[in-house]
């Protein structure tokens, strides 16, 4: 990864004011939020690294990324009007980006984006994001965690949970980050403005490429395992989940598996 030009194509970007570019860190969530412990302003800060060795999933899972076969994004923003959008604005700038490199993409909710291949879909990212709040416990600031999988050609992922891809292998060629990274991060700034100016631009736009809706689904991290058929989103951007015809249930967090995927 050549720090000096993804630095300067990083900064270039409308909005960015501060970038640093890492070869590995433990996490760049964690990294961010380090900066902002000590004063550093909220907008337009980014860290990016191509590997984490103690990243961070939903629920508190970990993992080590492969040296080489990932990218690693975090930017922090001050809290948007409707915060609690802010994952599904990630995806939708993701989505986009894969977009723009001729990849045919879909969002599983709430925090996955996938590569449709030969009309399957394959995770190739996520987000995660962490709130920030003062001594007071008053929200200052949003940290949003993007992992992409770059490359992952030749790598062995037998027995993994879901199916996995990396833009190399689609792409079926090296993968510049920048060609990544710009893009993302322009869609990303004009994503958290729409939520700041309350546009329901970033809804509307993720229920036409959230794969989740229509589909029979078990939610999985909640006190009691629901099984039903996704139907909706909410204002907030929480599933609405409709249980055997009989109640419509709101799902604000947990894990979401398709029970018909691919």
């Amino acid at each position: 990864m050549d720090h000096a030009d993804l630095w300067a194509a990083a900064l270039g970007v409308p909005g960015v004011v501060d970038v640093s570019v890492l070869d590995d860190v433990d996490s760049t969530n964690l990294e961010v939020r380090r900066r902002l412990e000590v004063g550093a302003p909220p907008a337009g800060l980014v860290v990016i690294a191509g590997r984490q060795t103690a990243g961070r999933g939903r629920r508190g899972r970990t993992w080590e990324d492969v040296e080489g076969g990932n990218l690693a994004l975090s930017m922090a923003t001050p809290v948007p009007a409707v915060a609690t959008l802010v994952p599904l604005a990630a995806a939708l700038a993701l989505s986009a980006t894969f977009d723009g490199l001729g990849l045919s993409t879909s969002c599983k909710w709430p925090n996955d984006v996938r590569l449709v291949v030969a009309g399957r879909p394959h995770k190739c990212a996520g987000v995660l994001c962490d709130l920030v709040a003062d001594d007071a416990g008053a929200p200052t600031a949003v940290v949003i965690g993007i992992g992409i999988d770059v490359d992952w050609r030749g790598r062995d992922r037998a027995g993994a949970a879901v199916s996995w891809t990396s833009l190399a292998e689609v792409m079926g060629r090296d993968v510049d980050p920048v060609e990544v990274v710009v893009p993302l991060l322009t869609h990303l700034g004009q994503r958290l403005d729409q939520l700041d100016r309350r546009c329901p631009d970033v809804l509307d736009d993720y229920r036409t490429v959230c794969d989740t809706i229509g589909q029979r689904v078990r939610v999985e991290g909640e006190q009691v395992e629901r099984v039903g058929r996704a139907v909706d989103l909410t204002a907030d951007g929480h599933l609405v989940l409709d249980v055997d015809g009989h109640e419509q249930h709101v799902v604000v967090a947990g894990d979401v598996v398709h029970l018909h995927d691919g």
